[in-house]
């Protein structure tokens, strides 16, 4: 899951998704294949935005700076107020997989499971 609460723009991309299956709330990187721009789940070095819905084998794309909630991250983690976000395997995670990637975002309020959504500040 994956929903918008503020944004400067309410904009988004479509792009076709490649390799594994990409789901709403997915972290996705940008990919060209023979010159066509695709998108595919986020190692973590290059993440480029949200996957929002998915229509017609087209993935919507949020990346623009923005307040979000979503319920597709590491529940292994601790996700306290202010730390930073990295990206691993399409999903959001308090670790830093590799020490040349960087952060994509931050906390705003912890983790509740009652909620199942995670409140953060894309960058």
């Amino acid at each position: 899951m994956f929903r918008l609460i503020e944004s400067i723009s309410s904009d988004f991309i479509r792009f076709q998704p490649v390799g594994k299956e990409i789901k709403p709330g997915n972290i996705v990187q940008t990919i060209s294949i023979s010159g066509d721009i695709f998108v595919e789940l986020s190692d973590g070095s290059r993440s480029f935005g949200f996957c929002g819905e998915i229509e017609d084998n087209w993935v919507k794309i949020y990346n623009q700076h923005m307040i979000c909630r979503t319920s597709v991250f590491d529940r292994s983690c601790k996700y306290l107020p202010g730390s930073c976000l990295y990206v691993k395997d399409g999903i959001l995670t308090t670790i830093k997989p590799n020490p040349l990637y960087y952060s994509v975002g931050n906390v705003i309020t912890d983790f509740r499971p009652k909620r199942n959504e995670l409140e953060l500040n894309w960058i």
